[in-house]
């Protein structure tokens, strides 16, 4: 009942008979997602549920004319598996023209591709040192989740509003009655030399939860902005519109993330009206002989957020260093991501989905479904049985697109995506709008074979654009998950460490 209610459409009918372009049913379509966003996020008490009516209109336009039901796409995404794989086999065979000896997760290695060194060695264990504050961020769900008996571990250390002490009052802020979020920040770090300064577990539709601590080990001040863990979060993810950068001088070609640019704003905001950064600087000037830089942290939408707030910061700070985890692909433009390659290093683990999730790369994925669903020549349940049955290890594997080869097929792909910009109306193609990359200089972790049980991870420089595609794999949420960045970037660094 649950999954009818959620993709049941209504308005199919329409379609068929014609009359899909007049503003009648356009406009009903649009009404009916947003009360359907409007029933998903009834939780959400915010005054900013204004914002709703946008997002429901970017997932209208979105389904707009998707005509099909859920074992569709889920037929549809294991074809597409396929033929990823196949594509990637035929992009090593034909080495000479295109260059590529292998993939790494998903991402091409070229005889070009720099491999990460002993003598990357300082940045790999700063990035180790750092995602501890993103993973810090978000409080008790993820410490209990990703430490062995995490509960038992926070339980003694936990206690309510009335017994904390009089001066952590200045520091936190909208925690739990027991301060669970505290408590689990404070076992995170408990193993460097921190002094938190504030912390602020306040969420709203592009405000997110962040902290701000003295880091003694690296002499910096930093700012970690925790990752999409409720409702607003996922509000704030998906208000994924272009919008220019406010800076000093404006840029019209320099275009972010709108919801993520809101969350950085607050959080300036914040920062400027308490003076948190001044008084880091003036906390303990007997400890803080030397000078203390600026360090913004942050993973998945704290990334996302920690990125353009480093690049709003960076004119007052000149040494502001931002390091992004995991962080979303539809964020910067080229020209922004050209600027952050000289303080921002981004970490990308495995087949993970959300660095290549934009607005522009689902519009590809959604073309691309269309695409090998129209040109398979199996019925749909063979596709979802054999697959069921090749995970039961027998061999049946379903044949598509036989009187085809896979370069015919790349070029039937190419032609399906670029006829998306001809058949829709300009104002609904989330292909034109501008395309968005993850910022700065990314060090990519992957495996050979990621459907491999073997743990062992290889670290190159990848490029921008090798995460402009949406990769189906059964890894693509799993490597996002704040423990599988931190497990992967210490195993990285220590192979460095010991060469």
């Amino acid at each position: 009942m649950l999954m009818i209610y959620f993709t049941y459409d209504g308005y199919g009918r329409s379609w068929v008979n014609g009359n899909w372009r007049e503003a009648h049913y356009e406009r009903k379509y649009h009404k009916s997602w947003e009360q359907r966003c409007r029933f998903w996020f009834c939780c959400v008490a915010s005054p900013k549920r204004n914002q709703i009516t946008d997002i429901s209109r970017i997932i209208s336009d979105f389904f707009m004319e998707l005509d099909v039901v859920p074992s569709d796409i889920a037929a549809g995404f294991l074809l597409l598996r396929n033929f990823q794989k196949l594509e990637r086999e035929e992009a090593i065979r034909h080495n000479p023209e295109t260059g590529i000896t292998k993939f790494l997760s998903g991402v091409p290695v070229r005889d070009t591709t720099l491999y990460i060194t002993p003598n990357d060695a300082s940045l790999l264990e700063k990035a180790v040192h750092y995602m501890h504050f993103a993973n810090g961020a978000y409080g008790w769900p993820v410490y209990v989740v990703g430490n062995q008996c995490g509960l038992a571990k926070i339980m003694p250390a936990i206690c309510c509003c009335c017994c904390r002490p009089q001066d952590s009052s200045d520091i936190i802020f909208d925690d739990n009655f027991c301060g669970c979020n505290y408590t689990a920040l404070q076992k995170t770090l408990k193993l460097m030399d921190v002094d938190i300064i504030y912390v602020t577990y306040h969420c709203d539709i592009g405000e997110t939860p962040f902290f701000v601590a003295i880091d003694y080990n690296y002499k910096k001040i930093v700012i970690s902005i925790r990752g999409t863990l409720s409702m607003e979060d996922i509000l704030t993810d998906l208000n994924g519109e272009n919008e220019v950068l406010p800076l000093n001088e404006s840029r019209e070609d320099w275009l972010c993330h709108r919801g993520m640019l809101h969350a950085a704003l607050y959080i300036k905001e914040k920062l400027a009206d308490q003076k948190l950064i001044e008084k880091a600087l003036e906390r303990d000037p007997s400890r803080q002989t030397d000078t203390y830089d600026l360090v913004v942290v942050g993973h998945s939408l704290g990334a996302g957020t920690a990125s353009i707030l480093g690049i709003l910061l960076k004119e007052t700070y000149p040494s502001l260093e931002c390091f992004c985890f995991s962080p979303p692909g539809g964020l910067l433009s080229l020209p922004v991501v050209e600027y952050t390659k000289t303080f921002t290093t981004s970490v990308i683990v495995g087949e993970d989905v959300i660095p290549r999730l934009g607005l522009r790369q689902l519009e590809n994925l959604r073309a691309d479904l269309i695409h090998v669903l129209k040109e398979s020549e199996d019925p749909k349940w063979k596709t979802l049985s054999c697959c069921l049955l090749r995970c039961c290890c027998c061999c049946c594997r379903p044949h598509q697109m036989p009187n085809h080869n896979i370069e015919d097929y790349k070029e039937q792909k190419m032609n399906a995506r670029l006829a998306i910009d001809h058949t829709l109306d300009n104002e609904r193609v989330l292909s034109l709008h501008h395309p968005l990359y993850p910022p700065g200089r990314i060090i990519h972790i992957g495996k050979d074979d990621p459907d491999s049980d073997d743990e062992s991870y290889e670290a190159i420089w990848a490029g921008t654009k090798d995460y402009d595609e949406v990769l189906i794999s059964p890894r693509m949420m799993r490597d996002h998950v704040p423990d599988s960045v931190l497990t992967a970037l210490k195993q990285v660094a220590f192979k460095n460490a010991t060469r």
